[in-house]
């Protein structure tokens, strides 16, 4: 039994169950730390989940002042004020916390905390029932933490979405700005060769049959992006065989891998790869006059890295205009499986960096 009390403090003001949660909060450091959660750093919890661990176990001693023999509910889920929980899920979001670590989080405060609180309780009321005080903490900690994470899963949820229609966008204005305005410019040029009167037709329909064959091969890359799955390829082995598919679209591309390919879950090679389509398809679209992209692919131990560099005249990412050209997009899929998106860009160039940490919720 751990002996909590207010003895060793010189503050004889500082009650059980305060040294109780202190010692709680340490030890659950220590654990999510060791566990390499991202809610604990070098021992130290999270600022917003230190609080709320307090809160839990502040509200699991003042049910337990007074012991009932009535049992509470196992799990009373209590949704509270929507905004908050929307609050906390975007703050989540923003650390790039996967929405199961809360859950595992709380089993880790569980296990932590019950023999701490319970050691308190039987100091104090030797014939506590524990069944009670087990239950009485496991209804503070769950009655918090399933809605928070059900929020959190709504508001990625809402972000792929947002990524989704981002790519229908893109589609629909790759076939009204590519497409379409090549099949129109070559209507016109026919149009002009009925209209030269005496004159030979025959430099107008070449023209327009030059115009309708690159309007064919846009219509074609497109086809070629959209179609691109990793299936059951490897992510590397996906990559590779995009470019080799679309070696004939310039500039050329060139792969380069390092580290052991790692067997990633189905959707997350899917919204990767779909990441590093995107970031060619921009190179290709607005690098004007680079030499060539490069695709470098990083396996670390935790953590999975691709750069997409070229050499173009590079941009201003800060620009409003810019994130039109599907960064948004390309952020919002990469919050969804828990990455992070950087760009970079000078006049040197422009490069686009996807790093995955190789959590075990991402692995196959």
């Amino acid at each position: 039994m751990i002996r909590l009390s207010a003895e060793p403090h010189s503050d004889p003001s500082i009650s059980a169950e305060a040294v109780a949660i202190n010692v709680v909060v340490e030890s659950l450091g220590a654990e999510l730390s060791r566990r390499n959660s991202r809610l604990a750093t070098d021992g130290l919890l999270d600022a917003d989940f230190e609080r709320q661990t307090r809160a839990i176990l502040r509200e699991a001693f003042s049910q337990l002042q007074h012991l009932s023999p009535e049992l509470p509910h196992l799990v009373t889920v209590e949704y509270g004020s929507a905004a908050s929980m929307v609050e906390t899920a975007h703050i989540r979001a923003a650390q790039d916390i996967h929405p199961a670590e809360p859950l595992m989080a709380a089993e880790a405060l569980f296990g932590v905390a019950l023999p701490i609180v319970r050691d308190v309780i039987v100091q104090r009321t030797p014939d506590a029932d524990l069944v009670v005080v087990a239950r009485t903490l496991h209804h503070a900690v769950w009655r918090r933490f399933p809605p928070g994470a059900i929020s959190y899963v709504e508001v990625l949820r809402a972000r792929l979405s947002t990524a989704h229609q981002e790519s229908r966008r893109r589609v629909s204005l790759e076939l009204h700005d590519r497409v379409a305005h090549g099949i129109a410019a070559g209507i016109q040029r026919i149009e002009l060769s009925t209209l030269n009167g005496g004159a030979d037709p025959s430099t107008e329909l070449v023209e327009a049959l030059s115009i309708f064959r690159a309007a064919l091969d846009d219509v074609q890359d497109l086809a070629l992006e959209l179609r691109q799955r990793v299936g059951d390829r490897s992510l590397d082995q996906a990559l590779a065989e995009y470019i080799v598919n679309a070696g004939d679209v310039p500039p050329p591309v060139r792969l380069k891998v390092d580290g052991t390919n790692l067997p990633l879950s189905a959707s997350v090679a899917e919204e990767a790869f779909t990441i590093v389509l995107e970031a060619l398809r921009n190179a290709r679209t607005h690098a004007v006059g680079a030499s060539g992209i490069d695709v470098h692919v990083r396996w670390e131990e935790r953590m999975l890295s691709i750069d997409v560099t070229d050499d173009g005249p590079g941009f201003d990412p800060t620009n409003v205009h810019t994130r039109a050209i599907g960064l948004s997009g390309m952020e919002e899929r990469a919050r969804a499986i828990g990455a992070r998106l950087q760009i970079s860009a000078s006049s040197g160039g422009t490069t686009v960096s996807l790093s995955l940490p190789l959590e075990p919720t991402v692995l196959a």
